[in-house]
């Protein structure tokens, strides 16, 4: 499929920002300068985004702030056939380069940037059609899954190292002394 584009952003993508309980404001303001610049749709869950920030706020309930109801959350109310999803915390190290990169990739249902092929993602793409549905029965419960592995079991996943999206061989400085990430 290809990347649709309007005014040089992209369209049929949403960039959804999860921020929780003040976790990366402030550097989610560099993050939303990076992906108004990119993305046409842009999404914040969580707590509110920081002033003067594009996109729209999506609220989720506090009984359910967890990462994996955000990314729920984020898959109901994008607009594009696919969504990025990015912790606000991981903002200073989620450059337009990675992005980019993971629009580019050949789709998947989710295809997860990792630092090593077992560990947390720092940021996600996901088919918004192979996921709707979970999504918002998700939401209408009261539980949330134990994981993001349980939410997203039975799919094509895909996890993918910055050195196979062509961004480094070894040891990324993305990754550098990261510990205890948000899922996304």
């Amino acid at each position: 499929m290809e990347t649709a584009m309007s005014a040089s952003r992209i369209a049929n993508v949403t960039a959804a920002v999860l921020v929780r309980f003040g976790q990366g404001a402030r550097s989610s303001s560099e993050l939303a300068d990076r992906i108004e610049a990119l993305f046409e749709d842009t999404l914040w869950l969580g707590d509110p985004p920081p002033d003067g920030a594009p996109g729209r706020f999506v609220s989720v309930a506090s009984a359910q702030r967890d990462p994996v109801t955000g990314v729920a959350a984020a898959i109901e109310a994008a607009r594009g056939e696919r969504v990025i999803v990015v912790a606000a915390t991981e903002s200073a190290r989620v450059g337009a380069e990675l992005l980019l990169a993971l629009v580019a990739w050949p789709e998947r249902a989710v295809v997860m940037v990792v630092e090593a092929e077992q560990s947390i993602p720092v940021c996600a793409i996901y088919r918004r059609e192979d996921l709707l549905e979970r999504a918002r029965n998700l939401l209408a419960s009261a539980s949330s899954p134990t994981s993001l592995e349980t939410f997203l079991s039975g799919l094509e996943v895909e996890r993918v190292t910055l050195a196979r999206l062509g961004l480094g061989g070894g040891p990324h400085p993305l990754f550098a002394g990261r510990e205890g990430r948000e899922a996304c």
